[in-house]
C-alpha cells in the first residue's frame, strides 16, 4: 500500500510538472509533441466489467484511442492511447471485448501460443489473482472482430527471455509468430515480451523474425519518443484507483524507468 500511495504522490508531481512545462511551451510558440501511452491489462473478470468499462470512458476523455497497427510516428498531437492485454485470457473475451465493441476502441491481445485452451502455468502459486484463468483457444482468437482487436505474440511458452539462451530465445520468437499466422491466415507483426523488461542483444531476433514492434511492461521516457523499436507500456489492473488509472492513462506513470535506472545504479 505505501508503495502505491508513493508512486501516485510522485506521478501526481511528475504530471503537474509536465503540465507547466506544455504550458510554458506553447506560450513560447513550440508545439508539443504527441505522446503515445500503452497500457497493459491481464484478466478483466466477470466483477471487473463495470470498472473496465468506466475505465474506457475516462481512457476517451484523457486522449486518442489509437491501434497498435496504426503508423505511430505519425500520431495526432496531444495524448494518443493504446489498450494491449497480454496472455489472451478468456476473461477479457467474455468481459473486455463487449466493451471495447460498444465504444468501438482498438486493442492488441497477446497470445501465449503454448497455453491456449490452458491454465496459466508460468503461474506457480494457487493464491496468484490471475492463477484461475484460462486462456483462448484457436477457434477463440478466430472469433475475435478483425476490425477492432489485433492480435501480437507473446512468446510459445511464457518465459523470461532474459534468462534463456539465443537459441531458445529464437524459437520462442519465430515459433509463436509462425504458430499465429498458421491459425489466423494473417501475419504478425508484434511482440509484447513476458515480463517487465528485456535485453537489448535479442533485437536482431526480432528483426530477424519479422517482427515491427516490440513491446515491454515498463514506460517508455518521455512518452514523446514513438518511433522506438522497443516501445514501453503502463501496468493497469481494472482495480486501480480512479486516480491511479486517469493519471496512467495521461502518460503521468512514465517516470518509472528513471526510478528503475537510479535504483540499479545505487545497487550497483
Amino acid at each position: 500500500m505505501m508503495t502505491r500511495l508513493l508512486k501516485l504522490s510522485i506521478s501526481i508531481i511528475f504530471f503537474t510538472f509536465q503540465k507547466i512545462r506544455i504550458a510554458a511551451s506553447r506560450l513560447v510558440g513550440k508545439r508539443p509533441l504527441p505522446s503515445l501511452v500503452i497500457v497493459t491489462y491481464h484478466p478483466v473478470r466477470a466483477g471487473d466489467a463495470g470498472r473496465f468499462e468506466k475505465q474506457m470512458d475516462a481512457l476517451l476523455e484523457a486522449g486518442a484511442p489509437v491501434s497498435l497497427n496504426h503508423n505511430l510516428d505519425t500520431l495526432k498531437e496531444g495524448i494518443n492511447i493504446a489498450v494491449t492485454f497480454d496472455d489472451a485470457y478468456q476473461s477479457v473475451l467474455l468481459n473486455a471485448v463487449p466493451v471495447l465493441r460498444r465504444k468501438n476502441i482498438p486493442a492488441t491481445i497477446f497470445v501465449p501460443t503454448g497455453y491456449m485452451g490452458k491454465r496459466p502455468a508460468w503461474i506457480t502459486k494457487p493464491d496468484h489473482p490471475y492463477a484461475a484463468e484460462t486462456v483462448m483457444t484457436e477457434q477463440q482468437l478466430k472469433t475475435l472482430p478483425d476490425h477492432l482487436i489485433t492480435i501480437g505474440s507473446h512468446s510459445v511458452s511464457h518465459i523470461n527471455l532474459n534468462k534463456a539462451d539465443m537459441m531458445t530465445a529464437r524459437k520462442e520468437i519465430h515459433d509463436s509468430r509462425s504458430h499465429l499466422e498458421t491459425i489466423l491466415n494473417k501475419k504478425v507483426n508484434l511482440f509484447a515480451a513476458p515480463f517487465a523488461t528485456l535485453n537489448e542483444s535479442f533485437l536482431p531476433l526480432f528483426v530477424e523474425a519479422q517482427y515491427e514492434r516490440v513491446f515491454l511492461n515498463i514506460p517508455t521516457f518521455p512518452a514523446t519518443k514513438t518511433d522506438l523499436y522497443f516501445l514501453g507500456r503502463t501496468s493497469i489492473e481494472p482495480t486501480d484507483w480512479p486516480m491511479e488509472y486517469r493519471l496512467k492513462m495521461k502518460g503521468a506513470y512514465q517516470w518509472l524507468p528513471l526510478a528503475i535506472g537510479l535504483k540499479k545504479k545505487i545497487l550497483a
